[in-house]
């Protein structure tokens, strides 16, 4: 009887000795899986943050072009006009040199 309740001892403390080690196990790797979690959770609220401010500057470049497309459409616009004018001014010019030239 002495030695079934020593077997019986010995196993209770062979089981309570893995299933400490099986708790402990346990609770690291949920805590490493966690840790993991949260180490890959902030990194993709970095990268959603580092991919907003990319699509900000974007943004910005975009308006940016759009706004020198815009002023050289303007300014080509007024370079054609000022052409426009300078020849009217040089015929003018021409015709009144004729007419001086008529006059003497």
């Amino acid at each position: 009887e002495q030695s079934q309740r020593d077997d019986r001892s010995g196993k209770n403390q062979l089981e309570n000795f893995f299933e400490n080690k099986y708790r402990q196990f346990r609770d690291e790797a949920r805590l490493a899986f966690a840790d993991a979690y949260f180490r890959e959770r902030n990194m993709q609220k970095d990268q959603l943050a580092k991919l907003q401010t990319i699509s900000d500057h974007q943004k910005v470049l975009a308006e940016y072009i759009i706004y020198a497309e815009l002023r050289r459409e303007e300014l080509s616009a007024q370079k054609d006009s000022m052409e426009e004018r300078l020849e009217k001014l040089r015929k003018e010019s021409k015709n009144l040199a004729a007419r001086d030239d008529n006059d003497k």
